[in-house]
């Protein structure tokens, strides 16, 4: 009973990973809105400070570096 638990969440982990990569692929301006908004989520006043600094963490390379001509995060066809 235990290993189907652990077992169903590391393909639960993988899927939603494999999910996640693919929608970056396909919609990477997309995903990085996401991943902003999850991030400025994250680094609300009222979270904890783990929270905080996993908000930091998650903050996409385009919301960071945007509009510099570096084109090293790939969106800047």
């Amino acid at each position: 009973m235990i290993y189907a638990s652990i077992q169903a969440g590391v393909l639960s982990v993988i899927l939603f990973w494999a999910v996640w990569y693919a929608f970056g692929q396909t919609a990477p301006l997309r995903r990085a809105g996401v991943q902003q908004r999850m991030a400025l989520w994250l680094m609300d006043v009222q979270r904890p400070r783990w929270a905080n600094r996993f908000g930091i963490k998650l903050m996409p390379r385009v919301a960071q570096h945007c509009g510099t001509g570096c084109s090293d995060c790939g969106t800047c066809d």
